[in-house]
């Protein structure tokens, strides 16, 4: 039986389309009939059409690899058991050529994997809402709420990640800070990682620890800490008990505004520019690539590192250098030890079910059995083996960036979320003056963005 609730929304969205596009085409042309039962697991021969905007991969993964074969091994056995069959495109301009689709009435693809980007389509209408498909609750399979976040939108979420599939979701988090082992070991540091684990990592004991690390090493200076100070003052923020959209009896207002946040972005413009000028790196604009080969090169001990720039591709840290720890961002006076926050700016390898699917029901089913966990990797612990084993040389390393994954909020980059942040670093002005400066850019955003997001997240999750 087909979705009345998602017909509803479609035909909704339809007509809205016709008119606000003047597009002549019949409405009743382009609603897709919905009769497979998804209780059935014989598809009739059902073909769905999977575009990806992940090029050179198989489903994500590099070919040739373990997951990758893994991963094609489930495409066979998903296509016999459902007795359908699954025509992937790789083709970084997916996005485009759907939105193509839906203005032609023509037919693209029935699921779309994408990146960041797929937020602002979602917000276009272009997707299917999920919860009435797939149980959501499953968060070891499809991703935690928060991790959702940018896939949430007024009454449902629209997309969902391959959560326990090991690799591919672990650059959905950001920002860990990154230990150079080697140099600890060289120098005779303290591993941070031990602060971490005694619950003494907080804001006092990291300055102690950028101070202590930063070496004169001949006529080459090794500095404590390296960082892009937006990620920086973000990550500072969500150490001191708060996270980026707060809500209180209802009411949605973002963290950066509370009386935690401003703390923490003063207590991040001292760090930065007293109490340890002289032990950060003086390249402020290290990041992506740039960061990684100067983190590379032991230009510093301690980094804050985007997910993707640690984990993906053969220019990444763990690619190139394998005696790393990882770390969080530690704890402000309002945290807590043990609870670490993190924050992205969408998810990678998002899947969504597009408007014009042939087959919604069954498009969805087939999505849900590739998605499965792989064999021998069916729980958090498991695939917490696997990455303290073949990723990381530390089972803390593992646990830790596990447990960020699992706590990484949505930061609204795109929609200006980090303008404010941008300006404490470069600004004369105080950190209050600044907050009241943006005042009526974040009220927007609120307005605009966040609460939308909030009531997508609580129309799908109780609580």
């Amino acid at each position: 039986m087909g979705k009345s609730a998602f017909i509803k929304g479609f035909l909704m969205l339809i007509c809205a389309f016709i008119v606000l596009s003047s597009c002549s085409a019949n409405a009743e042309e382009l609603i897709p009939a919905y009769e497979n039962d998804l209780s059935s697991d014989d598809l009739g021969g059902f073909t769905v059409k999977w575009a990806w905007t992940a090029v050179d991969t198989a489903f994500g993964y590099v070919p040739g690899t373990n997951f990758s074969d893994m991963a094609l091994e489930r495409k066979k056995e998903t296509e016999k058991k459902l007795n359908c069959k699954i025509d992937v495109d790789y083709n970084s301009n997916a996005p485009s050529l759907y939105q193509a689709s839906v203005m032609t009435g023509t037919h693209y693809c029935d699921l779309l994997t994408a990146g960041n980007t797929i937020s602002a389509m979602i917000r276009g209408g272009y997707f299917a809402g999920l919860s009435s498909f797939i149980d959501l609750n499953d968060t070891f399979k499809w991703g935690s709420p928060l991790t959702l976040s940018s896939a949430a939108w007024k009454d449902d979420v629209y997309a969902v990640c391959p959560a326990s599939w090991p690799e591919l979701f672990l650059a959905s988090a950001s920002y860990p800070i990154v230990v150079n082992e080697s140099l600890v070991s060289k120098y005779g540091l303290e591993d941070p990682r031990v602060y971490v684990e005694n619950g003494t990592w907080n804001w006092d004991k990291f300055e102690e620890c950028i101070q202590a690390f930063t070496v004169q090493d001949g006529e080459n200076r090794v500095y404590g800490f390296m960082t892009h100070p937006p990620y920086f003052g973000v990550s500072m923020v969500l150490s001191n008990g708060v996270t980026f959209t707060q809500v209180e009896n209802g009411t949605v207002s973002c963290g950066f505004y509370s009386e935690n946040g401003r703390a923490a972005l003063e207590r991040a413009r001292s760090i930065m520019f007293e109490t340890c000028s002289d032990c950060i790196h003086p390249e402020t604009e290290c990041f992506f690539q740039k960061g990684v080969d100067l983190f590379l090169a032991n230009a510093a001990v301690m980094y804050t590192s985007r997910g993707d720039d640690l984990l993906s591709g053969t220019d990444s840290i763990i690619f190139n250098f394998s005696d790393i720890g990882i770390i969080p961002y530690p704890y402000g006076p309002n945290g807590k030890p043990g609870v670490y926050l993190g924050y992205n700016q969408g998810l990678y390898y998002a899947t969504a079910l597009t408007l014009n699917s042939s087959d919604a029901d069954a498009s969805v089913k087939i999505l849900s059995e590739m998605f499965e966990p792989f064999k021998g990797y069916e729980t958090k612990e498991k695939i917490i083996d696997y990455m303290s084993e073949q990723i990381f040389s530390d089972r803390r390393d593992a646990e830790i960036y596990y447990s960020l994954l699992e706590n990484t909020e949505y930061g609204y980059y795109n929609e200006g979320g980090r303008k404010l942040v941008d300006n404490i670093f470069v600004s004369s002005k105080s950190v209050s003056e600044i907050l009241e400066s943006f005042q009526s850019q974040y009220d927007d955003l609120i307005e605009s963005y966040m609460i939308p997001v909030y009531e997508g997240l609580s129309a799908v999750y109780s609580d």
